[in-house]
């Protein structure tokens, strides 16, 4: 937590060395002349503050109007509003403890109201304790009275019951899915050995196949020339290559602080914001860092202090030797594209192409591996 501090005299400048001293942080620092100056300081740091200015004489002024502050003395002025915070804090904590809502995906054959059904006979209902919810005890009843569910899980999310459902496939369904099923390449590959043992060759030894195209097709022609339906099984060997592209500028932009900055601090609670008074930004390029705390642990009340700090830069353009990195940027982009392998899978052959354009380098990485099918 933080409070302003407002100072008042001469060689105010002195106060800055102080503080690097003693390790304290001065934030939204604000100069107004040569006699003045006012910043925000960590509430801890606030008495060796003030013992600074005892000792160089300065005038001490703490600003009790903004930021926390600010909501403290709106507090102590209406007590009417802090007694209504306390019984909303104290409601809202009263109404976690409680399901109040029922979510149910996956769901197509199985009605909801066949699930709230079996729910409510384990005593999990809207309005029921969540302490009460017993996880386990839901997913067995849900598979052991509904026929048609073949697993289901059940979470708790906040003040939700989320209920996962997985229906049994039909007999029909899955006599068709092992009949009519076609093999597809699941990614871009080339066909190095194809042997049909049911179902028709759609490609040749040599084919090059893109991602979802149908290798063999799920049907063949009897002695009559019927089109008969089935399910299509291959032996097929094919070469695939997990790749990854790099450029690399022949120019790149640098950017260095100058050292100068300003912060822009955020204070709300229940969705009103308190900010803290701040010059304009000016600068030309800058960088910024951003936090967020929360006034209270598990985000209980929604009271968050939020503080931007804009950086000022330089921006610089520096010229690249790409035959100097040349071997460096092709190892991380080789080791980019083999960060792609599937833990089964066995590499082969691995190379880079390095294409040069006006502005840049394309460095493009391969690593081949052969699979079966």
């Amino acid at each position: 937590m933080k409070v302003q501090i407002r100072l008042s005299g001469v060689n105010l400048n002195r106060i800055y060395k102080e503080c690097e001293k003693q390790q304290i942080t001065l934030y939204n620092v604000d100069r107004r002349d040569y006699k003045n100056i006012s910043f925000f300081v960590e509430l801890k740091d606030r008495k060796k503050i003030k013992i600074i200015a005892k000792s160089q004489n300065y005038k001490y002024f703490e600003d009790v109007q903004s930021g926390f502050g600010k909501i403290s003395n709106l507090f102590k002025t209406h007590i009417g509003l802090l007694i209504g915070s306390v019984i909303f804090a104290i409601v809202l904590f009263a109404l976690n403890l409680f399901v109040w809502d029922i979510k149910i995906y996956g769901n197509q054959k199985v009605s909801k109201a066949e699930v709230l059904q079996v729910l409510d006979s384990c005593n999990a209902r809207v309005g029921c304790l969540k302490n009460d919810v017993e996880i386990e005890t839901l997913e067995k009843a849900l598979v052991n009275n509904i026929d048609e569910i073949s697993m289901c899980s059940v979470t708790k999310i906040g003040t939700k019951l989320i209920v996962n459902i997985k229906e049994k496939i039909s007999s029909l369904a899955l006599e068709n899915f092992q009949t009519e099923t076609d093999i597809v390449a699941l990614q871009n590959m080339t066909i190095r050995e194809l042997e049909v043992v049911q179902g028709t060759a759609q490609k040749k030894v040599g084919d090059s196949v893109k991602k979802g195209e149908v290798i063999v097709a799920g049907y063949f022609f009897d002695v009559n020339g019927n089109k008969v339906n089935c399910k299509a099984y291959a032996h097929i060997k094919a070469t695939i290559w997990h790749s990854n592209a790099t450029e690399y500028q022949k120019q790149k932009e640098v950017f260095t602080r100058t050292g100068k900055k300003f912060a822009v601090s955020k204070m709300s609670i229940f969705g009103m914001d308190f900010v803290s008074k701040t010059k304009s930004q000016k600068f030309a390029f800058f960088e910024t860092e951003e936090t967020t705390e929360y006034a209270f642990k598990n985000n209980f009340l929604p009271v968050k202090y939020q503080k931007t700090i804009f950086y000022e830069v330089t921006k610089a353009l520096v010229k690249q030797n790409f035959e100097i990195d040349r071997q460096k940027v092709i190892e991380q982009n080789e080791k980019l594209a083999f960060e792609k392998l599937k833990d089964d899978q066995i590499v082969s052959k691995i190379f880079s192409q390095v294409e040069e354009f006006d502005d840049y380098f394309l460095i493009t990485s391969f690593v081949q591996v052969d699979i079966e099918l």
